[in-house]
């Protein structure tokens, strides 16, 4: 599904250069749930990004899916196969959770109907039906990562990225996304999670950790 090879990337400065990815050999496979983690500054934000597509790599190539992405091309692939989760949800407060779930499938231009329905099933499966006309204002924490769930899944891309999005909730809640993020690599979603939790990572199918930009663990 995902393959890095030698990818490097080094962050230039006038008075500083940062070699934060160094020759960067990974392989995801489609459905797996893997666990990125590593020490402050070891690099995972920037290899979740290089993934993500959301940075240019300095050397190296990115395949998904089987097919060379080019630097070209690199809107049409995040758009094709990306979502992103984050820690601190990036919902947008003067939207219900409603009209939250509902962008993606308005930047891709769904019918109004299927876009109902699949909000419709997207709330029901995570529990969060009582919801669609809230405010993320009014809904707590753990409530805003499902809101934040079901836009990645109505964005109905294969790929999704976390990066720490158990890192403001509480243990019960933790667990609770934990199992949702595991029933949709079941279904065939591709995750990949970046944690500090050791306990959330050993959830995952596998532990990749990344130091000072290398992978020195890779089972």
């Amino acid at each position: 599904m995902i393959e890095l090879k030698n990818i490097s990337k080094t962050y230039k400065g006038k008075f500083y250069e940062v070699h934060a990815l160094k020759n960067i050999n990974l392989k995801i496979d489609k459905g797996e749930f893997v666990a990125v983690m590593g020490s402050s500054g070891s690099g995972k934000t920037t290899l979740l990004n290089m993934i993500g597509l959301i940075d240019k790599w300095d050397e190296g190539e990115v395949y998904i899916d089987g097919k060379k992405v080019e630097k070209k091309n690199i809107q049409e692939y995040r758009k094709k196969y990306i979502t992103f989760v984050f820690q601190h949800f990036a919902l947008i407060e003067t939207d219900t959770v409603y009209e939250n779930i509902e962008l993606p499938m308005l930047a891709r231009k769904v019918p109004k109907g299927k876009r109902k329905e699949t909000i419709k099933t997207l709330l029901s499966e995570l529990g969060i039906n009582e919801l669609s006309r809230q405010l993320p204002t009014k809904i707590s924490g753990g409530q805003k990562q499902r809101v934040a769930i079901a836009r990645a899944l109505a964005s109905d891309t294969e790929i999704i990225l976390a990066d720490e999005p158990t890192g403001a909730l509480d243990k019960e809640n933790t667990e609770d996304i934990i199992k949702i993020l595991r029933k949709l690599a079941a279904k065939g979603k591709t995750i990949i999670l970046v944690t500090h939790d050791i306990h959330v990572a050993e959830c995952a199918d596998r532990i990749i950790q990344i130091e000072n930009g290398e992978i020195v663990i890779n089972p």
